[in-house]
């Protein structure tokens, strides 16, 4: 029992470590093309659908986690604050912005 539950244990961290390793690499990748990220933001929501706003707001999440690696969230914050002001009109989207704690 206790060599199964060992075991399990180490397949957890191994796919934990692994989940870890490639969010990691695709921050890199984002990194490199982050402008273009908020253009294709600003296209989902111009869209006005709930799942292009979700694709939106995933993107946004992806944003805020490259910013915290780089130490830009004050950055990240002013570019987000501008976008609510944007889309003030927007409360479905806005609403998707807060539960995602954006």
């Amino acid at each position: 029992m206790r060599l199964l539950e060992a075991k399990r244990a180490a397949e957890t961290a191994r796919r934990k470590a692994e989940d870890e390793a490639n969010r990691s690499r695709y921050l890199d990748q984002l990194g490199k093309r982050e402008e273009a990220t908020w253009s294709r933001i600003a296209a989902h929501i111009q869209k006005r659908q709930p799942n292009e706003y979700d694709k939106a707001v995933n993107l946004l999440v992806d944003l805020r986690d490259l910013a915290l690696r780089q130490g830009r969230v004050a950055a990240f914050q002013s570019a987000l604050g501008d976008l609510r002001q944007e889309h003030v009109a927007k409360k479905c989207f806005l609403r998707r912005l807060t539960k995602a704690k954006l």
